[in-house]
């Protein structure tokens, strides 16, 4: 199956804090036990990677999501192993420190999200698309 598109925008200095459902052609939900996610946002097709974003079934990332300059990616949810993995839950958490000026100074990015199930290694791409920079006319020092 083809990945799903879908472009959004970050507002520049703001926390991005959202949530996908991985359905099946029926829209049953897909369990995520066992699988592992990872999101690249890049520059360019073949770029470096302005951020790079990992995940695997198990972790506690409850600790993390409370930092405020932290980033993930989580198998259960936006809210960070709060929601079951039979759900098809894929939380993505960026902290408003990755989304400054400086670490995103360009008008859009190019990203896409694989899963990996880790029993049989097959490997799916999810989604793909664009991500548009809003740029911030206030701007706070995180310090």
């Amino acid at each position: 199956m083809a990945a799903g598109k879908y472009s959004f925008t970050i507002e520049q200095g703001t926390t991005v804090d959202f949530e996908i459902q991985w359905t099946d052609s029926g829209s049953s939900k897909i369990d995520l036990e066992g699988y592992e996610a990872a999101m690249q946002i890049k520059d360019t097709y073949g770029g470096s990677s302005v951020l790079a974003l990992t995940s695997s079934i198990g972790n506690n990332y409850t600790a993390v999501r409370q930092k405020s300059g932290s980033a993930f990616l989580s198998v259960s949810g936006s809210g960070a192993c709060d929601t079951p993995t039979a759900s098809g839950s894929l939380g993505i958490y960026i902290g408003y420190t990755h989304t400054i000026a400086s670490s995103m100074p360009l008008d859009e990015y190019l990203y896409d999200i694989e899963l990996t199930d880790t029993t049989t290694q097959k490997r799916s791409r999810l989604v793909e698309g664009t991500i548009f920079i809003a740029k911030a006319i206030t701007t706070v020092d995180p310090t």
